[in-house]
């Protein structure tokens, strides 16, 4: 007992790894008769590695009696035999022998179940695209889509130059550059896009979207921000092109140094090998960067609501919405009316008007 014991505390995570070689084995035993157009040739494999592998279940079928704990004779029967130890190192012994035979195993069932997940996911689907690989360094989405928005708006997109998505909030700029993003990765590993047509290179996906601070680590939001647009430059190759995307570039910074910035680094990608996509609320982005092609999402004012269409548009967008937001969510009125005033100002004359503090009533009955 002592000796048992003593073995199965040493041992267990080889028991446990010869335990799951056996549930391999006995998936594999199951699919090896399933004959599917275009996987013939893995059926006829799978049945090959399982008449070789066969020993792995005899020995396997030892451990089973380890879930007998009830049955007294048989566990004396394990440990006066020393039956648990005894099957380890004839199974580990015959392992040895045969590790790539149950290495391919390992990757053969693992593929099939792969492929029977997309497989499963495709018929889930109302439409979708297997990708087309080009090597011009250009992206094709027709009727693109986000996989996570149940009845999608789609968007058509030839994307063979850097663009800049402007737009107002929540109109759709983050939504579509994710889609796009989301896609360009499905393309190269599970061969299924959320669109009718889908064309790309084969190329690394980078982005810098949805960042946060981190207050363990005492790093503030733009610290990270600025570590992720590192990280974009120095991952780009020139033996690979790469699908970059940025949602608000630098935002975490004041007004001055964040168009500076933005507008020099983007500038700086158009010399490297890859494609950009950088949604912004900064409409001077747009002015200051003539390579980059410009598409904005737009919102419309019905009834005293806001109606957003979700569909791409060439240009750069003319509207903006974050003082009607604040209106129509109720704020007071000489708020909204004070920040309409200092809009049209800074519109015509490039200049932010002074604010001259008012009392409030509450200020003058006091004083009354």
């Amino acid at each position: 007992m002592i000796v048992l014991y003593r073995a199965e505390a040493i041992w267990t995570v080889r028991y446990s790894a010869i335990r799951q070689l056996a549930r391999i084995h006995n998936a594999a035993r199951k699919m090896r008769h399933v004959r599917v157009p275009g996987m013939i040739d893995a059926s006829d494999e799978l049945r090959a590695l399982c008449v070789r592998l066969k020993p792995v279940a005899r020995w396997n079928s030892l451990y089973a009696m380890q879930g007998s704990n009830d049955n007294v004779l048989t566990m004396y029967f394990r440990i006066g035999f020393l039956l648990d130890i005894i099957s380890l190192l004839r199974v580990a012994a015959f392992i040895h022998r045969n590790r790539e035979d149950a290495v391919r195993l390992y990757a053969l069932v693992g593929e099939i179940d792969a492929c029977v997940s997309i497989a499963s996911l495709r018929a889930s689907l109302d439409t979708f695209a297997e990708p087309v690989f080009t090597e011009a360094v250009a992206v094709e989405a027709i009727g693109l889509a986000h996989p996570l928005i149940g009845s999608p708006i789609r968007n058509d997109i030839l994307w063979r130059d850097n663009i800049m998505i402007t737009g107002s909030n929540a109109s759709g700029k983050s939504t579509f550059i994710k889609a796009l993003a989301v896609n360009a990765i499905f393309a190269q590993t599970i061969l299924t896009c959320w669109a009718e047509r889908f064309s790309t290179p084969r190329a690394a996906v980078i982005s810098s979207m949805a960042l946060r601070d981190d207050v363990q680590s005492g790093e503030s939001y733009f610290i990270v921000e600025i570590k992720s647009l590192r990280r974009i430059l120095s991952s780009m190759r020139e033996d690979m092109p790469a699908l970059c995307f940025i949602d608000e570039i630098l935002r975490g910074t004041n007004t001055i140094e964040r168009i500076a910035a933005s507008a020099s680094l983007l500038d700086h990608v158009c010399g490297l090998n890859a494609l950009c996509a950088a949604a912004t609320h900064d409409i001077e982005l747009a002015r200051m960067l003539p390579a980059y092609r410009q598409y904005h999402f737009r919102e419309e004012i019905i009834g005293g609501g806001m109606s957003f269409t979700y569909k791409l548009m060439d240009g750069v967008s003319d509207t903006r919405n974050a003082v009607k937001l604040l209106s129509l969510m109720d704020f007071p009125a000489r708020l909204v009316s004070d920040a309409e005033e200092m809009v049209e100002i800074f519109v015509e004359t490039g200049v932010w008007r002074r604010i001259e503090r008012r009392p409030s009533s509450r200020s003058d009955t006091q004083r009354s």
